[in-house]
């Protein structure tokens, strides 16, 4: 959403090529802020609700995650820090046969 604003205020200089005067009188840089942050924040709250009470299959940890062993994963939120393995869960992605060794991934397919 930046670059179209970005192109659009660029044309006046490139408008005196094709025999097009143009003149930029200003940017109105809170009304660009507001347009594209009014689109991304609604956006945004829409896929953290559909997360968070929409999908039963899902569980959202909002924080600051990181890895920390196999299946493993820390959160930190505001609230606490959490510790969970999600990929043990079901849903997993695991199949029958699926021993979890990556080299063991596919096997069962034909």
């Amino acid at each position: 959403m930046f670059v179209h604003t970005a192109d659009v205020a660029r044309s006046p200089n490139e408008g005196d090529a094709l025999g097009v005067d143009l003149h930029r009188t200003g940017v109105r840089w809170p009304e660009i802020r507001d347009r594209i942050f009014g689109r991304i924040d609604t956006i945004s709250e829409g896929g953290r609700r559909f997360r968070a009470e929409e999908n039963a299959n899902v569980t959202l940890y909002e924080g600051i995650g990181r890895f920390t062993g196999v299946r493993q994963l820390a959160v930190e939120t505001s609230r606490a820090r959490r510790r969970s393995a999600p990929t043990d869960r079901a849903g997993s992605g695991r199949q029958a046969g699926d021993s979890g060794d990556p080299r063991d991934r596919g096997r069962h397919l034909p």
